[in-house]
Formats: C-alpha cells, sequence, structure tokens
C-alpha cells in the first residue's frame, strides 16, 4: 500500500459573498455573473434545528432534511412534514447525520441509533445495528452514506467502513481487518472512474473499485495520526481534481506531486484564523462552470476553481457570514440550499443584474428625503430621464454614456402628495401636475420649479392632472373629475376639448393616445375608451371596467390596461379579449404597458412585471429571478426612451431595464404529489413514493390530494390547474392552491391530471397522471346480483312447493294479530291525542289541536295554490245569558252552539272552540264566493237552536268575522287579526251579523 503527504503548511481563508449591481444605466453590460440571493426560509420547523446535517432532493425534486433535532424532514415549498416517526420507534431521540433516497426506499443515517432502511412501497423496516456478529456495520453512530455506480451503498461510521448491496439489502459486506478504513472514522465519500474516494479522519484514502487496493493521502505529512490538520470533513471532485475542507482550511490534490496544496486566499485576519471546512460545492448552473461554494464556520463563500481566488464584487449577502455551514445542495433549479448550526435552513436563488436601481445611483444623495416612492417616470424627447417624488424631481443627463443627476424640490408650501403627470414637451418645458397644483420648469437649466397658474382662464384655482398627452403644437390635459383641456404651446391659450367625464363623480382621464386612422381617445375610470373631439366612436369597449391606461400596438388593435385583466381590442371586427390570471399573470389589475421592438409587450400589473408574447400568448413574470426585486408598482408609472429602454416606477424605488438584455431562463420543472388525506386521516406515510394509482372503497368519503411544483425559487407563486379526463368540465382555472378534493366519484375508474407552473410562469412539460378507483359496493356487483336472483328463485320455488299451506295458516294468524295490535295502537294513540287536542266541554278541537290542524291545511293549500276561510265566532251577551239562566245553563248554550256548527259544516271543515264564548271554523277550499252565506247560515241555524231550547231570542246570538285567506304563506296570527277586526267591526255594529274582513295589502 501507499502513503502520501503534503509538503504545504494549511493556508486560511475568509469569504465574500457577491451581490452585483449596475451602477449606472441600463446601457451597461448586460452578461455580468449571475449570483444568488440567500435568504432564511422563514419556517419554525426549520429555524428550531439545532443543526442541518445534510440536504438533498429526491428523485422528484422534493427537499429532505438530516438534522439533530427533528431528526428527518422533508420540504415540498410550503409546509415541513416530519418522516422520523416513521423510521425511529424513539422520535424524541431523533438525530440524523445524512440520509440516501433510493427509488421508493429511505435510509437514514443516524447518530446512535444505526442505519435504518425504511421502503414506502412495501411499507417494511430494517435497521442495521453494530455486533459482535459479523456482517454488521462497524458502529451505531454512522456519519455518511454514498451510491456507488456499482449500486453498493457505502457506510461511514465512527468507527469505520462498510458497504451493502442494494440488490440484497439484508447483508452488509465489511472490509478486511488490515484496511485501515475498517477501523478509522469515515467523514464522506466520493467516485472517480478509477477508484473510491474516502475521507477519514486520519486523511484521504483511494480505494480502488475491486477494494482490493488503497493509497493515503496526509495532508499534514509530519504527523500520520489523527490530528487536527489531518481529519478530512468534506470531499468533492470536481473536474476530476480532488478537493477537501479540513478544520484547517480548503485543499486541493496536486496529482502530480501526490501532496494536498493549500488555496490561499487574502481575506480579513478576523476570520483567517480557526476556519474549518464543512462542505464543498460545484456551481454547475450559474452558467459559468468555474464557481465553487466554500461552506465553513464561518460562512459561506463563492470560489473561482481556475483563479483560486474569491469572486470579485460588493458584498452579496452579510446574513451568511459568520454562520456555521454544515451542508450544501444545489437542485436541478439551480438554487442552493444550506444547511447550518444554529440557524435553521437558508434558499440562495440567483440573480441577474439586469435591472437598474436608480435611486441607488447618486440621484438618491441630491434629495434631503430618504423615501423610495417614485410617482412618475419620464423620457424626454432629448434623451433625459426624469423622476418625479413628491419631494421633487430627478433628471438624468447622459453624456457619452456618463449620467449625470440634477434635483429640484418643490417648493416649500406645497404640500404634495401624488404626482401624477411628468412630460417635457417639444419646446423643452416640463410639466408636473401634483394632488393640487400645475408647476413648470426649463428643462435644459432645470433650477427651479414654478407654478402654473394659466388654468385660471378656464375658471380652474385648484386641479389635479391626471394625463398628459402631446398632439403636434398642443397639450392634452386629463382634470380630475372635469374633462380634458388644451393648452397651445405656441400661444398659451387654454381650453377644454371635452367634458363628457364630468357627469360622473369622480370619473378619470387616466390616458389619452392617439389612434391611428381614428384620432384621439381617452382611457377613463368609468366610461371606458371614449373618443374626444370628432373621433368616431369604437363600438364595443366596456364600461364597466376602469381603465388605467391604454396603447396601440399593432395597427387596429388596442391594448387597454384595466382592473380585470389586460384587454385585447381588435378595430375591424370589434372583437374584446381578456388576459388575466387564467392565462398566468399574477393580477387582474394592469397598471401599464409598453411593447418593444420585437412585438414583445411588457405588461405591469398589481403584483408584478409580465412579459407577454401577443402572438403565442406566452406568460413569463418578471422578478427576483431576473434581477427584480420588487412586485408593487405606481400606477401608470412605465415610460420608454427611444432607445428602447423602460423605466418603471414603484414605492421601492425606480427601475430601468433593457428589454433586449431580459433572458427568462426556460426553467421547466415538474409537478409532483407530496400529501394525501383521506377523510380526516393523514395518509402519506403510508402511501409509496412513486405510487399513483389509489385504489379507494366505495364508501371512501373524500381523498384530497397535494401537490408541488419542484421550483421553490418563489413556491407561493407557483400555480396549479386539474381536470378529471373523463368529466366533461375539463381543465379548472389556474391557482395558487396545491390542492385536489375527490369526492362523490362513482365507482370505475377515474384518471386525474394536474398541471403546474412556476414563479415565472412556465409550465409544467407534462402533467401528472392519477388513477383514482373507486370499488363497486358488494351489493351492486354481478355475482352478488345473481347470487341473490338464484337464492330468491330457490327460496321461492321451496317455499311453493314444501310450506305454501302452513305459510297461509301463518300469514293469516300473523296478520290477524298484527292489525289487532294495530288497532289497539290506533285507538290508543286516538284517545291520547283527542286527550291533548279537544275541548273537554264541546268535544271541539281545542286552539293546541286547531293550531296544528291550520298547519297542515296551510301546506296544502301552498302546494295546490288554493284559497281556504276563516271565521271567528262571538257568542253576543253571553255574560248576561250566563247571569240570566245560570252558568250551567250557559255550558249547555255552548255545547248547543257547538253541535249546531258541527251539524251545519262538512267533515272536512275543522271546528275550534278558541276559548269562552269564541269559537273558529277553518274552511279548506272556500272562497269569497260562498263563505258570507254559509256564516249567516250558521248565525241563523245557532239561534233557532238557542231559542228552541231556552227561549232566548235576544241573548247568545252571533257575531262572525269572515276572512279569506288568499296567501297561504301567511301565519295562522296574521288572519286572525284579520277576522277580530272584522268581528268588532259587527259588535260595535250592533251585534248578531256577518261581518267580511277588509282585504289586505298585497
Amino acid at each position: 500500500m501507499f502513503r502520501f503527504a503534503s509538503s504545504c503548511a494549511p493556508y486560511f481563508f475568509g469569504i465574500c459573498l457577491l451581490l452585483s449591481f449596475t451602477s449606472a444605466s441600463a446601457q451597461t453590460d448586460t452578461s455580468a455573473h449571475n449570483l444568488y440571493e440567500f435568504n432564511h426560509v422563514d419556517q419554525p420547523i426549520a429555524a428550531r434545528q439545532s443543526s442541518i446535517y445534510h440536504v438533498l432532493a429526491d428523485n422528484r425534486g422534493l427537499i429532505w432534511l438530516a438534522s439533530d433535532t427533528d431528526g428527518l424532514l422533508r420540504f415540498d415549498g410550503y409546509d415541513y412534514q416530519p418522516w422520523t416517526d416513521v423510521l425511529l420507534s424513539s422520535p424524541e431521540h431523533a438525530g440524523f447525520s445524512k440520509l440516501l433516497i433510493n427509488n421508493d426506499a429511505i435510509w437514514g443515517a443516524t447518530w446512535g441509533q444505526g442505519l435504518i432502511r425504511w421502503d414506502s412501497s412495501e411499507q417494511s423496516e430494517i435497521v442495521y445495528k453494530a455486533s459482535p456478529a459479523p456482517s454488521t456495520i462497524n458502529s451505531d453512530r454512522v456519519q455518511t452514506l454514498y451510491k456507488d455506480s456499482q449500486n453498493r451503498l457505502w457506510i461511514g461510521t465512527l468507527k469505520g467502513l462498510s458497504y451493502i448491496n442494494l440488490d440484497d439489502p439484508t447483508k452488509v459486506y465489511n472490509l478486511a481487518d488490515d484496511n485501515p478504513l475498517s477501523s478509522l472514522r469515515i467523514w464522506w465519500l466520493q467516485e472517480r472512474e478509477d477508484a473510491i474516494w474516502v475521507a477519514t479522519a486520519r486523511g484521504v484514502f483511494r480505494l480502488s473499485k475491486d477494494l482490493s487496493l488503497w493509497q493515503e493521502y496526509l495532508v499534514a505529512y509530519n504527523d500520520s495520526d489523527q490530528n487536527r490538520s489531518n481529519e478530512i470533513r468534506t470531499l468533492e471532485i470536481i473536474d476530476g481534481a480532488i478537493w477537501i475542507g479540513t478544520d484547517e482550511g480548503l485543499f486541493r490534490l496536486n496529482e502530480d506531486t501526490n501532496q494536498f496544496e493549500g488555496i490561499n486566499l487574502e481575506s480579513d485576519s478576523e476570520f483567517a484564523s480557526n476556519m474549518r471546512v464543512n462542505d464543498i460545492l460545484f456551481d454547475d448552473s450559474s452558467g459559468q462552470a468555474n464557481t465553487i461554494w466554500i461552506g465553513t464556520n464561518k460562512g459561506l463563500y463563492p470560489l473561482d476553481s481556475r483563479s483560486l481566488s474569491l469572486l470579485d464584487g460588493p458584498q452579496q449577502t452579510p446574513t451568511l457570514r459568520g454562520i456555521d455551514i454544515r451542508s450544501l445542495y444545489q437542485d436541478d433549479t439551480g438554487i442552493i440550499w444550506v444547511g447550518t448550526r444554529g440557524q435553521g435552513l437558508f434558499k440562495g436563488v440567483q440573480t441577474k443584474t439586469k435591472f437598474v436601481d436608480l435611486l441607488q445611483s447618486p440621484a438618491q444623495s441630491l434629495s434631503d428625503s430618504d423615501s423610495t416612492l417614485v410617482e412618475a417616470v419620464h423620457y424626454d424627447p432629448f434623451g433625459n430621464l426624469w423622476l418625479a417624488t413628491t419631494q421633487g424631481v430627478f433628471k438624468r443627463t447622459t453624456v457619452n454614456d456618463q449620467s449625470k443627476w440634477s434635483y429640484v424640490a418643490f417648493p416649500k408650501y406645497h404640500n404634495v402628495h401624488t404626482v401624477r403627470v411628468l412630460h417635457v414637451d417639444q419646446n423643452g418645458r416640463l410639466w408636473v401636475g401634483t394632488n393640487q397644483r400645475v408647476f413648470r420648469a426649463e428643462a435644459d437649466t432645470f433650477t427651479e420649479l414654478t407654478e402654473f397658474f394659466g388654468f385660471q382662464k378656464i375658471g380652474l384655482e385648484d386641479l389635479s392632472l391626471t394625463a398628459v398627452y402631446e398632439n403636434q403644437s398642443r397639450l392634452l390635459f386629463g382634470i380630475w373629475g372635469l374633462g380634458i383641456a388644451e393648452v397651445a404651446l405656441d400661444t398659451g391659450d387654454i381650453k377644454w376639448v371635452d367634458q363628457k367625464i364630468a357627469g360622473l363623480r369622480g370619473n378619470i382621464a387616466y390616458d389619452i393616445l392617439n389612434i391611428e386612422d381614428l384620432g384621439l381617445y381617452a382611457a377613463t375610470r368609468y366610461s371606458g375608451l371614449i373618443p374626444l373631439e370628432q373621433s368616431p366612436n369604437l363600438e364595443g369597449i366596456s364600461n364597466n371596467t376602469v381603465l388605467f391606461c391604454a396603447h396601440s400596438f399593432p395597427q387596429n388593435i388596442v391594448w387597454l390596461c384595466s382592473d380585470k385583466g389586460l384587454l385585447k381590442y381588435d378595430i375591424n371586427s370589434g372583437d374584446l379579449e381578456q388576459f388575466g390570471e387564467q392565462h398566468g399573470f399574477p393580477s387582474t389589475k394592469v397598471l401599464g404597458l409598453t411593447h418593444d421592438s420585437n412585438g414583445i409587450l411588457w405588461v405591469m400589473t398589481h403584483q408584478g412585471l409580465v412579459r407577454f408574447a401577443p402572438t403565442t400568448q406566452t406568460v413569463r413574470l418578471i422578478g427576483l429571478n431576473e434581477g427584480l426585486p420588487l412586485e408593487l408598482f405606481t400606477e401608470g408609472g412605465m415610460a420608454q426612451a427611444k432607445t428602447g429602454h423602460i423605466a418603471l416606477a414603484s414605492p421601492n424605488g425606480a427601475f430601468e431595464f433593457a428589454p433586449e438584455a431580459i433572458q427568462v431562463k426556460e426553467q421547466r420543472s415538474s409537478v409532483h404529489l407530496t400529501n394525501l388525506v383521506l377523510g380526516q386521516e393523514d395518509i402519506t406515510h403510508q402511501t409509496a413514493f412513486s405510487k399513483t394509482t389509489f385504489n379507494l372503497p366505495y364508501d371512501y368519503g373524500s381523498l384530497r390530494f397535494y401537490f408541488s411544483v419542484t421550483d421553490f425559487r418563489a413556491p407561493t407563486k407557483n400555480m396549479y390547474r386539474h381536470r378529471i379526463v373523463d368529466g366533461q368540465q375539463g381543465w379548472s382555472s389556474w391557482s395558487r392552491e396545491p390542492e385536489v378534493l375527490v369526492a362523490n366519484l362513482p365507482a370505475g375508474n377515474h384518471v386525474i391530471e394536474v398541471e403546474g407552473k412556476n414563479s415565472q410562469g412556465i409550465t409544467t412539460p407534462s402533467p401528472l397522471q392519477l388513477e383514482v378507483v373507486i370499488k363497486t359496493p358488494w351489493w351492486k356487483s354481478v355475482w352478488f346480483i345473481a347470487l341473490v336472483i338464484v337464492g330468491v328463485c330457490l327460496i321461492i320455488y321451496l317455499g311453493i312447493r314444501l310450506r305454501t299451506q302452513r305459510l297461509a295458516r301463518l300469514t293469516i294468524a300473523l296478520e290477524s294479530e298484527v292489525a289487532q295490535r294495530t288497532q289497539e295502537l290506533k285507538e290508543a294513540n286516538s284517545a291520547l291525542r283527542l286527550l291533548s287536542e279537544t275541548d273537554y266541554l264541546t268535544g271541539l278541537v281545542n286552539r293546541r289541536g286547531f293550531e296544528k290542524a291550520f298547519g297542515l291545511t296551510q301546506k296544502q293549500h301552498r302546494r295546490a295554490k288554493q284559497e281556504f276561510s276563516l271565521l271567528l265566532i262571538d257568542v253576543d251577551h253571553f255574560k248576561k245569558f250566563n247571569d240570566q239562566y245560570g252558568h250551567q245553563e250557559g255550558d249547555a248554550c255552548l255545547e248547543l252552539i257547538a253541535k249546531c256548527l258541527t251539524d251545519n259544516l262538512r267533515e272536512q271543515d275543522i271546528i275550534c272552540r278558541w276559548g269562552g264564548e269564541e269559537f273558529v271554523v277553518l274552511l279548506p277550499n272556500t272562497g269569497s264566493a260562498d263563505i258570507i252565506e254559509l256564516a249567516k247560515k250558521l248565525n241563523t241555524k245557532a239561534k233557532q237552536a238557542v231559542h228552541q231550547q231556552f227561549g232566548s231570542s235576544e241573548l247568545a246570538t252571533l257575531t262572525i268575522g269572515v276572512v279569506v285567506c288568499a296567501d297561504p304563506t301567511q301565519p295562522l296570527e296574521y288572519w286572525l287579526h284579520l277576522a277580530d277586526e272584522a268581528l268588532y267591526r259587527g259588535k260595535a255594529g250592533g251585534r248578531n251579523q256577518v261581518v267580511l274582513a277588509e282585504s289586505p295589502p298585497n
């Protein structure tokens, strides 16, 4: 065997993370290095991890973490899901150092509980523990895992190296006892074509793939023992070269001399000592194949592998400076994931310096205010750029690619809240329209903003300009709530051009444009697109949308910014097409737009900038990935220079860019299933990672699928849509909710397709297909139905042959007994109901029974839409009758009247003793044509009966209030009230009469 040692002393190095900003204008070099912005993944479960030792993605692109706090975690861009309790019976003692995901199996290296393999498809587990027996791992403290090209899983522990053949994971193979790797602490493994390279506590070993030869390489040549210099914490093979990290820095193997050479970097002395390298990452996605990221106990450092120096530029992310970096991983989208000690998880996203932050230029130093709110932007005809804030106006003049800024503040006695108009006319005058005043200045000298009083000629003292358009030798201004006024540039004359918008309170002309061959139009808040002067009217433009701007491109096409999306109006056909969130726009509120030389529309929405190709209807969202660090913009805050550059105004400053420099990387990610919830139970852990077919019982209730587009640059902006392939509704609308609820599906096979879009609006290459099989209920299955039919036929046949007579006798006896018991129950129920709903004196229904009967009658008449009538009857002078004849005879009189009513009414009519001497009669299907005569008849019959029995013709007569119930929806109280009013009128009119209630109001 061989041993080599390095003759160079260890070196130390520091870092500088880079975030490059272009300094002067968007005309600077657009090929600047693509750098990263690192941000903390703000999730409580990630932040509490003491150390994240390993980060990796599975074959679906989901991110997994191995930590010493919660053990094993999976991140889908939205939430962390613990998996430790799946692998460990005692998850409170979780401590994972490395993990490896091979198809449906998770291999977890723990610090104290051995190696664990969990197969999600078989729902089975194998635990590998150290023991004196052969074919076991060397220690329960497993440091690292590595899968080589021969499908072997290498297991590096605190006490040596062993491996498992993944084709037969039941057996562990150990190295020969004379191989030092069988007992050394193993930190890391990598494979090169010639061998397996192993980082240990005593240098680096090169192990032949057949395991027959090994070579040892030491960093400290004068000390071959395990020590701080020779302990190799990480190892990476980059372009065939061996790179290692130790407690004393970064080294690279010189294979000509077989010695490690320290990387001598100039750095601050503060960070030069005690620099420990924990991980090394080769960045192969930034477009520059020479970038290496070095994770140390003092931060993260980008290194140029060719020059062996840190990348140049200002510091990128001071938050990682001084942080102990434990693990690095780069996913397929280029994101760098950083696991730390005590600081949780960080995510690094590539940014490009294509946008110029204009307020980061010398312009900001000219103003006394630290506000970043830019109200308006404007390019004048002379190549100057103008920015307006609520404090003043900035001017940028560019000569020979050198920019010079100047600034003039608004007069102190003016309180400026908004600036909507910023314009330099062809005579070189600057016009600034604020919330109450108009200012002017000489654009060339630009030393003072003076108030313009010319609008007093048309009777305006205080005014707010909302739009401006220069047409030949005149300026057209939109004036808040009043209309469009014209200022002649040569004479200064001012007059009204159009005041149609003044009819609606708060109406505004947001924009004015000239449409070729049609003339001038104004885009308004409430009136749509309206013609000015004698321009022909455009039919078809809706006035139910707020129009923030209008843009004519190409000929005969007008694009409208609205609160309902981007509208495309075809002048020739009159067609109006809408583009919004369903097409991938981040918001339906469009604030500004323009087009570039390639015919691409640049659309400024309420929640981000969009690059929209009209011919293909391709939507691309422009944001942090392209160097634009904002999403909110100022209404109408977009301008375009003759050079093609575009300026954007926002609450966070103003930005300038060259459209041709913005190249969206077409990074197409996949959409994958992440979680499943059956009913109220999360069954994610019970499901194989690769499973796409789900068999459900007929009574499954509901199944909720959760998904993730595995592009985590801005996961909350990823979008989803789905469809059931054999359904009738097609694709759902795009939504940011990553879930699909399956419920009420009939028995059978159903295919669900899910598509996703990343934060740039790029659709996944192919939809995810899931098959849901709903099992047919057993009582609906063919075999069960056939069995039932055969069984029933057999029973009938046997019954007819063998037991016909006996069954007949039993049936007769049973029917007789059932009938008897049924009759007894009916009689008992009738007696109980009679007691609770019958008046004890007259035998009529009481108030309770009547209310119940009224409810049933009302429902029947409501369905049949028929009338019914109500009689409220009061016995006249009943007190006198009692006084004259006595109470016993009074009761007999009431019984006599009740009998008279019963004898003279129909069986379906309901007669109630309402209380005392009052009776109520409900007459179904009886209207106004019959009710009066019937009531008079009852009055006459009752009077005759009382006279015959008691000899009285003046006492105990009846007064009857009659009401026809034409609206069966009204309650009983309503009709009783009307009948009572009629009764009262009868009493007042002399009693002994029938009075019809007045018709109720409709």
